[in-house]
């Protein structure tokens, strides 16, 4: 209720003063061309990394000042250090990379940012950029109508720049105009000016829209160096509202990290602001080395530089103890290690990645599709081990032998268990991969199609489960049934084979395609069917033709399972997602390691 009515309020706002003051109406539309090609750079970046902007930042962060480096470098190019921090949210989320190397970047973004500052002041007020607007918007609207994603990119990227040289020409020529403008041109004080810069910085979303009016007030003498350096801290702090927004659906270490992020600035701050007159000497005794003593405009660009030089030599030594610090700050929540199996009346699993927000940046979203994946893996294992009346543990230690006894077991149906711990997962992946399937490149819809298919794999190994753990209880609890080794077969063939694939996972020196061979090679020569294992038990005199006939359909049922394992797992293995096989994924730490379910005395359902 409350935005409505603020928003409302703004519109009345500016309608109102649309009518007093005409300069208002040239300076706002100004801004609002550079915001929307902001939107319009941001949405051709997007296209065109084609999951290279991914691939850059996980080899390019190996340690703090690569990572450091990195995040400067992208800032730079993308020219949105929101973006930039919005990015590295979603990917420090998805584990692309990890919390240390996550803050480094977003402590880069802000040297990176400085670039566009640079930019504006030595060229926006001084060259008539307008001149280049119109072709950029002539040629990018072009291209964008084709059907090449390539080419599509590129008319977003020709958009969003001809946009922003429009929206800067006309907030300098409203700034032209204007003779006061006091919400940005007020004496605010030090301390008053940093909060109007955080203030309008939150309400633009966008630090560099507020750099450019600053930088245009400044070339028309309606701001002082010193009001400008205070609005320009403010803008700092204000631009990690962004992140911290982003940061509401992610998990526990993107949230971590938009803290870290505000941190920083934080920290920049108030080591800048207790010794403001010495930093304005600095800035002027450099500006006399650079040959700009008597250019402002350039003067905040130096100054916006140095703030963020100094908070990343001040957070970047001490990186190990600020992430042990924000680890304190947001703690991992204890996971439960009490058996903890779904009863109906719980809530269905979901996925926790797969938000609007992640959708929004593809190399992301894809990461957490595999990511989900993973925990679809995981949780499919831990039916899989229920369905066979083994322990989940058992089928990650392969020197423990099988014990053909049976345990008392709790008499939870599968089809229970799956409608609760793995549909809804499974339909928020499917219906994620469905959303952004249309604003990826082709080389990525090649992965989105892979981990569908990974996924899909899975589902047919827990349905085909469904059929088969209704002869294994049948069979299995009677030690006299002329059928039941041959069940323990079959069930000790399932478990052979997860314990095969983690094994493949462990070993990253293997061919996984011959590797793979050899698995299902091993498999045929399990199977009841070849060989004389059919024939002798057909011979024996306890059998009856139902016992054969449901033998040899399990028997398929169980080749099924394994076939289905396999070919999802190598899916992953190809995919690079060899953790999420060979240990367990701490989101679903909690079902995996939840003691065990033979000991509880647990009643049926």
């Amino acid at each position: 209720m409350f935005r409505k009515v603020f928003f409302l309020a703004i519109i009345v706002l500016l309608t109102t003063s649309f009518f007093f003051h005409p300069e208002i109406l040239t300076i706002t539309a100004g801004v609002s061309l550079f915001l929307f090609g902001m939107l319009c750079l941001e949405q051709g970046f997007r296209q065109a990394s084609g999951g290279v902007l991914a691939r850059i930042i996980e080899r390019a962060t190996g340690n703090r000042w690569s990572s450091y480096a990195t995040g400067a470098f992208a800032t730079s190019l993308l020219q949105s250090s929101s973006l930039s921090s919005v990015i590295t949210v979603s990917f420090v989320s998805t584990r692309l990379v990890t919390l240390s190397a996550g803050l480094a970047l977003v402590i880069g973004s802000g040297l990176g940012s400085t670039f566009g500052t640079w930019l504006m002041a030595a060229y926006g007020m001084k060259v008539a950029i307008s001149h280049y607007a119109m072709p950029m918007l002539v040629m990018g609207t072009l291209l964008q109508l084709q059907k090449g994603h390539r080419t599509r990119s590129s008319g977003y990227i020709l958009l969003g720049i001809g946009f922003l040289f429009l929206g800067i020409h006309y907030i300098r020529e409203g700034m032209a105009e204007a003779g006061d403008l006091s919400l940005l041109t007020s004496n605010y004080g030090l301390l008053g000016g940093v909060l109007a810069g955080t203030v309008l910085t939150v309400l633009m979303q966008s630090s560099h829209a507020l750099l450019v009016l600053v930088i245009a007030a400044m070339a028309n003498q309606l701001l002082s160096l010193e009001q400008a350096l205070a609005l320009c801290i403010g803008t700092n702090i204000g631009t990690t509202t962004t992140a911290a927004l982003a940061s509401i659906s992610a998990t526990i270490d993107g949230r971590r990290l938009a803290l870290g992020n505000l941190l920083f600035k934080l920290c920049a701050t108030f080591i800048v602001l207790p010794f403001m007159p010495w930093w304005q000497s600095l800035v002027m005794a450099l500006s006399q080395t650079l040959n700009i003593a008597d250019q402002p405009m350039m003067q905040l660009a130096l100054f916006h530089s140095l703030f963020n030089l100094a908070g990343a030599l001040l957070i970047i030594p001490v990186l190990g103890l600020t992430v042990r610090l924000l680890q304190l700050l947001i703690p991992t929540r204890e996971k439960n290690t009490s058996l903890e199996l779904p009863l109906p009346q719980q809530q269905p699993v979901r996925a926790k990645l797969l938000t609007k927000a992640m959708q929004e940046h593809p190399d992301a979203a894809l990461k957490a599709l595999n990511t989900e994946g993973g925990e679809l893996y995981q949780r499919t294992i831990a039916l899989i081990s229920f369905g066979l009346y083994i322990q989940p543990e058992l089928l990650y230690n392969d020197q423990q032998p099988l014990d053909d006894t049976i345990p008392p077991w709790p008499n939870w149906r599968v089809g229970k268990l799956y409608k609760l711990q793995i549909r809804e997962l499974y339909d928020d992946i499917t219906r994620f991969a469905d959303d952004i399937a249309s604003d990826i490149s082709p080389s990525q819809r090649e992965s989105l199609h892979a981990i569908l298919s990974a996924c899909e794999n899975f589902i047919s190994a827990i349905k085909q489960l469904r059929l088969l753990q209704k002869s294994l209880r049948r069979n299995l609890n009677n030690e006299h049934d002329p059928v039941r080794k041959h069940y323990l077969m079959l069930r000790k063939r399932i478990i052979k084979t997860i314990r095969t694939i983690h094994q493949l996972a462990d070993d990253e020196t293997l061919d996984i395609t011959e590797a793979v061979h050899a698995l299902k090679k091993d498999l045929y020569k399990q199977d009841l069917l070849t060989g004389d294992s059919l024939s002798n038990f057909l011979k024996d005199d306890e059998t009856t033709p139902l016992h054969a006939m449901q033998l040899i359909n399990d028997n398929g049922t169980a080749h099924t399972i394994c076939n289905s394992l396999i070919d999802g797992a190598v899916i992953l293995l190809v995919q690079g997602e060899r953790n999420i096989i060979r240990q367990r994924d701490e989101a679903v730490q909690d079902y995996l390691s939840c003691g065990n379910w033979s000991e509880k005395g647990l009643q049926p359902q």
